[in-house]
């Protein structure tokens, strides 16, 4: 009972390991911010705590099929190696739905990238609680005496040259916002994102001014781009579970034919004691090269978890009806050749007397 109990909480272990250490993929921009002048230039790149090879910008933009950047007659702006660089951005072919993309299919979080004559310059990334951010409003020929911001279509003030600052931001600032102004009309709409940090993940120094938070924290998870090892994990679960069902079908005709009960507890401890060590095993190597499914193919990884921690509750059902029929099987039955070996002493100790 021991050995099985230890194996479902190492069993139990692996299958929560993979959800704790999904590392996200995001689209991130430079400058930090979603709004865009005329003729301005926008670095784009797919980033997170992992590499990101194999990630690609995409969009789509002025109503056409989705793109990918590149080089190609059908792609957009340029690649680097790491960046996807867009220059002259025009508001017609550039203003759009970007986001980025494996081979395998998978997407991050899109972002809408507009470009036009008025812009709301608005930190794209999450902003720290208690940090001042500062919003300006601005054209293309930069002619603003006074600009009006606005959060989710109210009025929060004015400022002078474009420009509003928001000190100490609170959960309460975060918001939709855009400016106008007098002569060239008004931005469009982009939100800012205000996350207060928790206590265990607080810095020990006062936040600075504009702090902004990468975005994996609080953005959907996506994960990285898979390993050639992805293509093994499902073949290697079901040869452990069949190997486990098979195991446990054999216990089990063992246990219910009254015979070789010991031999049975013995597969029973040992495959329970193995079957978590490979499942922890496996766990850790497939997470260490990123070979979980993602969340997006959830009904699969849902098979996965499923067929993994089902032999262990046919495990822990079967180590409890042993446990019980041994309880309840202490007391041997007599044998009739001892009961008749019994019944003959009992004769011979018996004396005949006789009267004469």
């Amino acid at each position: 009972m021991k050995a099985s109990s230890g194996s479902l909480i190492l069993g139990l272990a692996a299958l929560l390991l993979p959800g704790l250490t999904v590392s996200a993929v995001f689209l991130n921009a430079r400058p930090n911010r979603l709004q865009f002048l005329t003729e301005e230039s926008v670095s784009l790149s797919c980033e997170g705590q992992q590499s990101s090879a194999g990630w690609t910008v995409r969009r789509t933009a002025g109503g056409g099929k989705a793109q990918r950047c590149g080089d190609g007659p059908q792609d957009f702006g340029s690649f680097d190696g790491s960046s996807c660089i867009i220059s002259d951005l025009s508001s017609l072919s550039d203003s759009g739905v970007y986001w980025c993309e494996n081979n395998d299919g998978h997407k991050t979080p899109e972002l809408n990238i507009t470009v036009s004559d008025v812009i709301l310059e608005i930190p794209l990334l999450p902003v720290m609680g208690g940090s001042d951010v500062t919003l300006r409003c601005r054209t293309r020929d930069g002619s603003i005496d006074i600009a009006y911001f606005f959060r989710n279509r109210v009025r929060i003030g004015s400022g002078p040259k474009g420009e509003f600052t928001i000190s100490k931001v609170k959960q309460s600032d975060d918001g939709v916002y855009f400016c106008s102004t007098d002569l060239s009309g008004h931005s469009s709409q982009s939100r800012l994102i205000v996350r207060d940090l928790s206590p265990t993940d607080r810095p020990l120094t006062t936040p600075s001014h504009h702090s902004t938070l990468s975005p994996d924290t609080y953005l959907p998870s996506t994960p990285p781009p898979s390993s050639p090892l992805s293509s093994l994990l499902l073949p290697v679960v079901a040869a452990l579970v069949s190997l486990s069902v098979l195991v446990s079908i054999l216990a089990g005709v063992l246990l219910l034919c009254k015979r070789q009960a010991g031999l049975a507890v013995q597969l029973l401890s040992g495959l329970a004691v193995s079957a978590g060590l490979a499942v922890l095993l496996l766990a850790g190597l497939t997470v260490s090269a990123g070979a979980f499914p993602p969340p997006t193919v959830s009904m699969v990884r849902l098979l996965c978890h499923l067929v993994v921690f089902c032999p262990y509750c046919m495990l822990t059902i079967l180590m409890l009806s042993i446990y019980c029929s041994k309880k309840t099987g202490n007391k041997q039955p007599v044998s009739r050749e001892t009961a008749d070996r019994v019944e003959g002493e009992d004769y011979g100790n018996v004396t005949t007397e006789h009267d004469f």
